[in-house]
């Protein structure tokens, strides 16, 4: 990826590391006004070091978009995935009895699934205000 946004020329800095290490060393604490984590959570477990990196560093009304794939069952990718790999806790009625209470289930695809009340209710404990939530596919897969 870096070497496609290079190839185009588009951005005045390109940095590759991890994005725990670019919140705590390379931000002024409260000095950022929008963070954008598309498809950066399918790569991590817990969420809780994200979201308080991006609490540290956003503005007093600074705003924090991100994705995540959904571990509920009722939606089409856990469906699937508990039907193709036998895994019939990841298509219960209740998802969190498959990953307990860490919110989060890693996925025959490599991707991490996460349970979007836990995600909501620990953006609550950080002191994030939720404006919006929707479901929706991220990316289109073919195998």
């Amino acid at each position: 990826m870096l070497t496609e946004a290079r190839r185009k020329g588009q951005y005045d800095v390109y940095v590759h590391r991890d994005v725990l290490d670019i919140l705590a060393s390379s931000l002024h604490a409260r000095s950022v006004d929008l963070v954008v984590a598309a498809d950066v959570a399918p790569y991590k477990g817990s969420l809780e070091g994200l979201l308080r990196g991006v609490a540290a560093v956003l503005k007093m009304g600074g705003r924090f978009a991100f994705t995540i794939e959904a571990l509920e069952p009722h939606l089409p990718l856990p469906a699937l995935l508990a039907r193709q790999h036998g895994r019939e806790e990841w298509g219960g009625n209740d998802s969190r009895h498959a990953h307990g209470s860490r919110g989060w289930e890693l996925m025959p695809n490599g991707r991490i699934a996460h349970e979007r009340l836990h995600v909501e209710a620990l953006a609550l404990e950080l002191g994030f205000e939720i404006e919006a939530a929707g479901d929706g596919p991220l990316r289109w897969q073919v195998i």
